[in-house]
């Protein structure tokens, strides 16, 4: 989250804004200290990483029906990332409602991703930059979220490059892959983030923890993965959340619409099971995780769904 000093959004140019952006590499150093050796030996020397945070596709305009984006500024609690898609990328010009909401995110610590397409690097590197800066020309962006990547072997170079370019633009910009499934090993270094479960709830519940062949997650923090859960049922949240917890991962979102543009019924209860799971003497029972590791500090943290509904922009008005 931005520090509790960073100065008031509403007063300040974007070069101040951009200039407050805390090094996810550092961060991501520091929450790992943070964690407990007693906590990691209690999980048989496996990461027990801290309760889950959302990473949320915010494909819904941010005016619409009240709005979700007005729902998590209100209270940010547990909130880490929203991904931010204004026309399936920034647009050309600045829409003043998305400047308003980027900027009130950031205001009460929420990190705000730019939607980047790259159609499985089908995607000319230099539109994709050019679009990158597009976003930071417009936006007080912190990063980019880069959809639609291959998850084998050949296109690490691609992303290598555009990790390379977001640093350029700001050292502490970061960047998320969308591959939305297992993936490649040689692809880690190529961003901060990585999503490796977008998929429905019933495949995610038959397939925990699916990571047979690529144990290589396991050696990194959980804070490298995420995951998003769609068709989800508020009778099985807690089983979502034990799942995505087994599959590595810290960040997450659990919603029954497959094209993000609503918010999820349920997002009461998810927001607050994010920041007690595992943590609090009082949070729920969760399937498949012993309690022991589950109190002891917090717990373990595409798809074959068609490319037209994933993270795809809706922009209802």
């Amino acid at each position: 989250m931005a520090t509790a000093d960073e100065p008031e959004v509403a007063l300040e140019s974007l070069e101040r804004r951009l200039s407050s952006h805390v090094d996810p590499e550092t961060e991501r150093a520091r929450e790992e200290e943070a964690i407990p050796a007693a906590a990691i030996a209690a999980a048989g020397g496996i990461w027990v990483p801290w309760p889950l945070k959302a990473m949320i596709p915010m494909y819904i305009y941010p005016t619409y029906l009240g709005s979700f984006w007005n729902v998590i500024e209100a209270n940010p609690s547990n909130v880490e990332y929203v991904i931010a898609n204004v026309e399936t990328g920034p647009g050309t010009s600045a829409n003043s409602d998305y400047t308003t909401h980027i900027d009130n995110c950031r205001a009460v610590g929420i990190k705000v991703l730019g939607y980047v397409d790259t159609n499985y690097a089908g995607i000319a590197q230099s539109t994709v930059e050019a679009e990158m800066a597009t976003w930071n020309g417009l936006y007080a962006v912190d990063g980019f979220f880069f959809d639609r990547v291959p998850n084998v072997i050949g296109s690490e170079a691609y992303y290598t490059a555009l990790c390379a370019y977001a640093k350029s633009l700001h050292p502490g910009f970061i960047t998320v892959n969308n591959f939305g499934t297992t993936f490649a090993a040689s692809y880690m270094p190529t961003a901060g983030i990585h999503v490796i479960t977008e998929n429905t709830e019933a495949n995610l519940l038959a397939n925990v923890p699916s990571l047979v062949g690529y144990e290589f997650v396991f050696s990194y923090a959980p804070s490298r993965f995420a995951q998003v859960i769609y068709d989800a049922t508020a009778g099985n949240l807690h089983a979502d959340m034990a799942a995505v917890a087994k599959r590595h991962s810290a960040y997450v979102f659990v919603t029954p619409d497959g094209a993000y543009g609503t918010q999820p019924p349920y997002w009461t209860e998810e927001q607050t099971w994010l920041g007690g799971f595992g943590a609090s003497e009082d949070s729920p029972v969760l399937p498949g995780i012993p309690q022991g590791v589950e109190r002891a500090s917090g717990n373990e943290r595409r798809s074959a769904r068609s490319a037209a509904r994933r993270w795809t922009a809706r922009g209802k008005r």
